[in-house]
């Protein structure tokens, strides 16, 4: 069986893989998929939408200090897709690779309106 961190949040369990080829499963506290299926989505977006209302269409939580476990409120802002992939590329540095570009290419069209 694969390895597992639980947290309980409000009386629903978030389990994170840390050993999972998924980065998602990887980094993030997420509930069970019946919960996702209710609209319960990873701890650190449940921890934002308790204290501050539903995240905007088009925005992002992102982990201010980059440590996806860190999910404490303070650590938390909620920013546009735009600004929160800036904030990444700024926190991790680099540039995206040519092959996340490509499927950035690829997918883009199909995501809008």
């Amino acid at each position: 069986m694969a390895t597992s961190e639980t947290i309980t949040y409000k009386g629903i369990e978030f389990r994170r893989y840390p050993e999972s080829p998924r980065v998602s499963h990887r980094n993030y506290f997420r509930p069970h998929a019946g919960h996702i299926r209710a609209g319960v989505g990873h701890l650190h977006q449940e921890i934002w939408k308790d204290a501050n209302g539903p995240i905007p269409a088009g925005h992002e939580i992102h982990h201010k200090d980059g440590n996806p476990l860190n999910n404490d409120l303070s650590n938390l802002e909620c920013l546009t897709v735009a600004e929160h992939r800036r904030k990444q590329v700024e926190l991790w540095g680099g540039e995206i690779s040519d092959k996340k570009r490509a499927h950035l290419d690829r997918v883009r069209p199909l995501a809008s309106d």
